[in-house]
């Protein structure tokens, strides 16, 4: 009965998340950072590799996370140029939706310097 009890309790059988402190020590943060991150959507269930690509986006990592994976960071950091054809293609889509709907552009979208080609 003993066994059974054990095995039916066993991390593989139950929904597991890793506690704020266990990720702290993983990622060189403090848990309070892990807190925030979770607020703010970090991809913890998706395994490293996505962790550190949500973290290479945003405009800083901590310095302990920084010097841990410095490395990894630096791969994974979206070049200047991959920023601006994202930025052009989100501009070129909301014109587009403008358009189709029939609203007037915003002063601030008319001003973008982006054209379709």
């Amino acid at each position: 009965m003993d066994a059974l009890c054990a095995e039916l309790t066993a991390r593989r059988y139950l929904a597991w998340f890793a506690t704020n402190a266990e990720l702290a020590k993983k990622y060189a943060v403090s848990p309070r950072t892990i807190t925030n991150w979770r607020r703010e959507g970090c991809p913890f269930g998706g395994g490293q590799p996505r962790v550190l690509r949500w973290l290479a986006v945003r405009r800083y990592a901590p310095a302990g996370a920084k010097a841990k994976f410095a490395k990894q960071l630096r791969k994974r950091r979206p070049r200047g140029r991959d920023v601006w054809q994202a930025m052009r293609a989100d501009i070129l889509d909301l014109r587009l939706r403008h358009k189709q709907a029939g609203v007037p552009l915003p002063p601030w979208l008319r001003g973008m310097p982006f054209r379709a080609r």
